[in-house]
């Protein structure tokens, strides 16, 4: 999501809930909530008298600090997948077929 001046705050917080650290630093806990206005960032910037240019850099700062936490992974039982490698002559081949490249049960 590309932060711009139009921007609708409440978007931008349900997309990236890590940038509602920068609001509630500027004391605007509210900001871009469940009843929070569907205001632009720069409209919201200037009502609230915040630097425009120092919001967008703090966000996007937030943004690509977060570090999500790692997904356990969940075995299904379901046979892992491995791209089919080329055969001696350099060849795709799925099936004996030639193909540009297929995806094959993982060998047991």
């Amino acid at each position: 999501m590309e932060i711009n001046r139009n921007t609708i705050i409440k978007n931008l917080v349900k997309k990236h809930p890590e940038t509602l650290s920068v609001f509630r630093k500027y004391n605007l806990v509210v900001a871009g909530g469940v009843r929070g206005p569907n205001e632009p960032l720069a409209f919201f910037a200037k009502a609230h008298e915040v630097d425009y240019d120092e919001i967008v850099k703090e966000l996007k700062e937030a943004i690509l600090a977060y570090d999500p936490p790692d997904e356990p992974e969940i075995d299904l039982g379901l046979p892992k997948l491995t791209k089919n490698q080329p055969n001696e002559d350099g060849q795709q081949q799925c099936r004996g077929k030639p193909t540009k490249g297929c995806w094959l049960p993982w060998p047991s």
